[in-house]
């Protein structure tokens, strides 16, 4: 278990002034409505996961030429207890069809960008409705700022990148 402190932090805009109280997720696409921090607490049952964290670009740091972003060694692996509402539960209780085929959730992160540039990413229903979880806690601790504070999702078995911070929305699609 790697402590809070030592895990590894990424993102691609900066960290976002977010308050727990006034914070909503939107459901959109097919669905409609929001849910707060609260009611994702409070009114779904609770997981915790232990998830070791990769990102994407790890080991980056030795490829010649050089690539962009952060030039990683071999750091940017971490393992974490990840506790949050499973995101069946929220896609269920909004409607959405277990059975349907070929639908995708895209999360759409809440991170300040330049014009309409958002922060997003999108997995196959199927994955979505199998094991990933909207995290409010890290390591037992609330989630920190710099790791998706006050929501993040973890799509276990994923590069990291996929586990978006501050999520603001969760949107149903017939495509990626």
């Amino acid at each position: 278990l790697t402590p809070i402190e030592g895990h590894f932090v990424c993102h691609r805009n900066d960290i976002p002034e977010t308050d727990a109280d006034d914070w909503t997720v939107s459901l959109t696409g097919a669905l409609a409505g929001t849910r707060s921090v609260a009611e994702l607490r409070d009114d779904y049952p609770t997981v915790a996961v232990a998830h070791t964290m990769e990102c994407a670009g790890n080991d980056r740091g030795q490829h010649r030429p050089e690539t962009g972003s952060v030039q990683w060694g071999c750091e940017a692996v971490a393992t974490a207890i990840w506790t949050g509402t499973p995101v069946r539960s929220v896609l269920r209780d909004a409607g959405v069809d277990p059975d349907a085929e070929g639908l995708w959730l895209t999360t759409v992160g809440g991170d300040p960008s330049d014009g309409d540039d958002v922060f997003a990413r999108s997995i196959p229903m199927a994955k979505a409705l199998d094991d990933c979880v909207l995290a409010y806690e890290m390591n037992g601790r609330p989630l920190p700022a710099e790791h998706g504070f006050p929501v993040r999702l973890i799509v276990p078995g994923w590069y990291g990148v996929n586990s978006v911070k501050w999520v603001e929305g969760l949107r149903v699609m017939d495509r990626m």
